[in-house]
């Protein structure tokens, strides 16, 4: 035959003999034609000039379908496994979701700077994560998506979201508490400490037990309370204590040094009023006692009246002295309250006899 007349999308193709009764027809697309599946004709002529019916279908069923689309991304957004999802921590899931216009092959996606990879989720969607590591950059995490369709259109890549969603990045722990302190009262501790000048301050985490750096929380306190009370505790038992602070991305900075503390019982002393006395009376057996059966001692505050040996006072002048019980405490006790009594010593008479 003649050289055949071919139109490929409406338009004349190059067609060259590629051997005995053999062709082909080429022609490149312009991005004019219309998408779809491409038509053809192939027009042909025998050498003596017969006319062959035009072709416009392949023998073996095969197509080309023209698609110039470019596809777009119609939702992206970002989000963290944290309790609260726009903050993150190492260690922290980050996952960027988005959906495409059309199918498309695997898209290349960086976040972070750092590739990932991406699992279509059905249909158009897809979606790609992070952990967050020590070479996650912090601040707010940038991302980048790179798709083509499955003819090989490229999309334009995306770097933001389509719902204004991020994803800030805090790798930095909040250092310790400062002045971390214990009160002990009846079968309790009250813990203080300094606030913390972290400026994204969550909260503060007490760790308590009977051996030295605890590791059981014992309290989460939040953010402005600078005290604690430990109760239910047993008396005489020495208690550690260390804290530590969290900021709001969940981000748990090291422990403070430990303190002990050991709880104590309250007790209170009973001490009657003291009888007047006189001068040259036999010396005063003191009897006061304290609830927790711990021995009292005694002070007069004028020597010069009265002194104290033991619980025993010897009366050595006219006057007034004031008598003091103590109960200093000891392991188990707090100390109590001093208890005083005035102790008035009256001069003695005096005897007068008359010799004739």
């Amino acid at each position: 035959i003649a050289i055949p007349v071919v139109t490929i999308a409406g338009n004349p193709a190059v067609t060259t003999s590629t051997g005995e009764n053999s062709y082909i027809a080429s022609y490149t697309l312009a991005g004019t034609e219309t998408e779809g599946t491409i038509n053809f004709n192939i027009d042909f002529t025998g050498l003596t000039g017969n006319v062959g019916t035009t072709v416009t279908a392949t023998t073996n069923g095969s197509s080309v379908t023209y698609d110039k689309t470019i596809p777009t991304l119609s939702t992206v957004t970002i989000a963290s496994n944290n309790l609260t999802t726009t903050l993150a921590k190492i260690g922290d899931l980050i996952t960027l979701n988005f959906t495409v216009s059309k199918a498309i092959t695997t898209p290349t996606v960086t976040i972070g700077g750092i590739a990932v990879t991406s699992i279509n989720s059905g249909a158009n969607n897809w979606v790609a994560t992070h952990t967050v590591s020590l070479i996650t950059p912090q601040g707010v995490l940038l991302f980048n998506i790179a798709f083509s369709d499955l003819p090989g259109n490229a999309g334009t890549p995306v770097m933001t979201t389509t719902n204004s969603s991020t994803v800030t990045v805090d790798r930095t722990a909040p250092a310790a508490p400062t002045g971390l302190t214990s009160t002990a009262g009846n079968n309790q501790n009250t813990i203080t400490w300094n606030a913390s000048m972290a400026p994204d301050l969550s909260k503060y985490i007490l760790y308590g037990g009977t051996t030295i750096n605890p590791t059981t929380v014992i309290q989460s306190i939040p953010a402005g309370t600078l005290t604690y009370t430990h109760t239910g505790l047993t008396n005489g038992i020495g208690y550690f204590y260390r804290i530590s602070t969290v900021d709001l991305t969940g981000n748990e900075g090291a422990k403070s040094g430990n303190i002990v503390s050991a709880p104590k019982g309250s007790q209170t002393i009973t001490f009657n009023p003291l009888v007047a006395s006189v001068y040259g009376a036999s010396p005063i057996t003191l009897t006061a006692t304290s609830s927790s059966t711990l021995g009292v001692t005694y002070t007069s505050s004028n020597t010069n009246v009265a002194t104290i040996l033991g619980s025993t006072v010897t009366i050595l002048a006219a006057g007034t002295t004031t008598i003091t019980a103590y109960q200093s405490g000891n392991s188990s006790f707090l100390a109590a309250t001093p208890v005083a009594h005035d102790l008035v010593v009256n001069k003695k008479n005096i005897a007068v006899t008359a010799v004739l």
